[in-house]
């Protein structure tokens, strides 16, 4: 079993990014390094502003789906640190709404492709806390029972939707992560038409 934690960071000072992986203990005890446990907890808190509602009200943006159906009140300061595209995209003037919010359309955003709600989740969530989290369990329903969902239509769909969402939003340690992804996909399928 790979006990390791990846932290990463995308900044302008590196000009990139970087990741470091380090070795955890196989049990689920909490850190002992107060480095470690504090970034943990900092990862903990942001992702809470990404997930509770009760922080709605301190956004002071929204990004729409493509049919204005859903949005996602979203934060500038924490999109803009952590890519470049979301601080060139928020230092331009903007329309806002009443109440002072700017909107962000995600069909604009996106330009060349037509991104989904749940792909677009899956990279602001981990703009706010560094990790990759689960998909949510309904994104992945195809009409197999008994699918993995590691090669069935609607994975690659949302794969493929989010490599491209993190490569325009400029989120390069999500698009490695997700190209290692991809290449597993390939390398499964291939095993598979071999067998």
């Amino acid at each position: 079993m790979d006990n390791r934690i990846g932290f990463s960071d995308s900044n302008e000072i590196s000009n990139g990014s970087s990741t470091c992986c380090i070795e955890t203990p196989s049990t689920s005890k909490p850190f002992t390094n107060p480095e470690i446990a504090a970034l943990q907890q900092l990862s903990g808190n942001l992702e809470a502003i990404f997930d509770s509602q009760d922080f709605d009200y301190f956004a002071d943006a929204k990004i729409t789906s493509s049919n204005y159906t859903r949005e996602v009140p979203v934060h500038r300061c924490i999109l803009s640190a952590r890519s470049p595209f979301f601080k060139s995209v928020f230092s331009s003037p903007v329309a806002k709404d009443r109440s002072g919010v700017a909107k962000f359309e995600l069909k604009e955003l996106a330009k060349d492709y037509d991104v989904g709600f749940d792909s677009l989740m899956t990279v602001l969530g981990y703009l706010y806390c560094g990790k990759v989290r689960p998909w949510p369990k309904d994104v992945c329903a195809c009409v197999d029972d008994d699918c993995s969902h590691i090669a069935c239509r609607p994975a690659v769909d949302l794969l493929t939707e989010v490599l491209y969402a993190s490569f325009t939003f400029q989120v390069n340690e999500l698009v490695a992560l997700y190209q290692v992804r991809v290449k597993r996909l390939i390398l499964n399928l291939l095993s598979n038409f071999v067998l």
